[in-house]
């Protein structure tokens, strides 16, 4: 079952390792066309991913047009005019793979793992289904049905809910405050004639990069890109940049009613765009400072009885985005209780930086996490085309480099900067 897929940590984190993904390693070529073609070989098995990255996410959507994105992200799978519905599953399932797709806020992208000796069968089958999506009117509306049973299954996930009402605080005019998977309401006023228009606009080969890393030859994997997108037609993409939101100058609250037994308090605050490289890995480490097994909050807060559970999140993404703490309560938990108690935490961190021993193990865990995200030619081009789509493919491969240079006193003043407490929004979901 394909469902769309809310990033809300970090794609990947970094290795232990000088540098699990040398530049060198790498090699891009722009089709004329304007398609970026990252190219990646790795022998060690006989598989190759391919993984094409449109910048046709959510932050391309007005409040009138949400849900085109997921819409799209369903639609490239129903046919095209050479493959009828079902047929393009089919044909990737008879190389033995499967195809699948994500959407976030700034991207969609479709990926793929087969054996090498198909691998190019893959692609085409790929080139196929984003350059030539049939739309049939008919597919729309079966799909509109099976996105709202997606919503509706996903309705009482307390922290997806949590997260995207603060995101709704946190951004009143930027589209990252629209929901990805968009809402029951938004999918119903969906037509057709958006849908079309969306794909028409956003995918286009100068707003996409693929990427293909396994048991291929850099010569190979141009020249099969050359065939299957060398006649994708560029298009013209004329949005503006979207005026960023400032962060609030003094707290948000909302409370809301909702059908779980047990309070949730969501706490967000604005984060650092990817352009800030230092303080966007100082917010990966908070992960783990803060909400993981042995964080300072969870420490707190669990460890007191005050909260059965710390998440702490963060999306490195293109623009500004949200770094949450979203806190599971007992029943009849105290909300603002636990709400002080994390405004004194990341007061009293602001003010005394991390011990090197913290800091240390932090990083330990972030880039030991990397590493096994990379262990794979999916997990490769995953990492690959994510930075893609919001910076540079280059971001990832100074990425442990750049994590292993952050200090306490980074740390301390991202807290101070970005985790100020005069700057959070606060959500309260309580049972009805």
């Amino acid at each position: 079952m394909r469902t769309i897929i809310v990033l809300l940590c970090l794609v990947v984190s970094a290795g232990a390792q000088a540098n699990s993904l040398p530049p060198e390693s790498i090699k891009l070529k722009t089709l004329p066309n304007g398609l970026r073609v990252l190219v990646r070989e790795a022998h060690e098995a006989p598989l190759v991913t391919i993984d094409l990255w449109v910048r046709a996410g959510s932050a391309r959507e007005t409040p009138e047009t949400n849900g085109v994105a997921h819409f799209m992200e369903h639609l490239l799978f129903r046919g095209t005019a050479k493959r009828g519905r079902g047929e393009i599953d089919r044909d990737i399932e008879d190389l033995g793979a499967t195809l699948n797709a994500t959407t976030s806020r700034d991207w969609m992208h479709l990926y793929t793992t087969v054996a090498s000796r198909y691998w190019q069968n893959a692609l085409e089958v790929i080139a196929d289904a984003v350059q030539n999506s049939a739309l049939r009117p008919e597919d729309v509306d079966r799909e509109q049905m099976i996105i709202l049973d997606e919503l509706a299954r996903a309705a009482d996930d307390p922290l997806r809910d949590a997260n995207q009402r603060l995101a709704e605080l946190l951004f009143p005019n930027h589209p990252y405050r629209l929901p990805v998977a968009a809402t029951r309401d938004s999918i119903i006023r969906i037509q057709r004639e958006q849908v079309v228009q969306f794909y028409r606009k956003y995918y286009v080969p100068n707003n996409a990069s693929l990427v293909i890393v396994g048991d291929v030859t850099e010569a190979e994997a141009f020249a099969a890109a050359q065939k299957f997108f060398g006649e994708w037609k560029k298009g013209e993409i004329p949005d503006p940049e979207p005026a960023p939101d400032s962060p609030p100058d003094s707290p948000r609250h909302a409370e809301f009613k909702v059908r779980r037994g047990t309070p949730v308090v969501g706490i967000g605050f604005m984060a650092p765009s990817v352009k800030q490289v230092t303080d966007v890995c100082a917010c990966d480490l908070l992960l783990s400072l803060l909400g993981q097994r042995d964080g300072l909050l969870t420490r707190l807060l669990v460890g007191q009885g005050v909260a059965t559970r710390v998440t702490t999140e963060f999306l490195t993404q293109r623009y500004p985005g949200i770094f949450s703490i979203v806190i599971d309560l007992p029943e009849g938990g105290n909300p603002a209780q636990v709400e002080t108690m994390v405004v004194g935490a990341l007061q009293q961190l602001a003010k005394t930086p991390v011990s090197e021993a913290e800091l240390a193990r932090a990083k330990r865990e972030i880039l030991g996490n990397y590493l096994f995200s990379i262990e794979t030619t999916e997990g490769q081009a995953s990492t690959l085309g994510f930075y893609e789509m919001i910076d540079s493919y280059l971001f990832a491969t100074e990425y442990e480099k750049n994590v292993q240079a952050v200090k306490p006193e980074d740390i301390r003043r991202v807290v101070e900067t970005y985790l100020n407490p005069e700057r959070r929004v606060v959500v309260y979901l309580l049972p009805q």
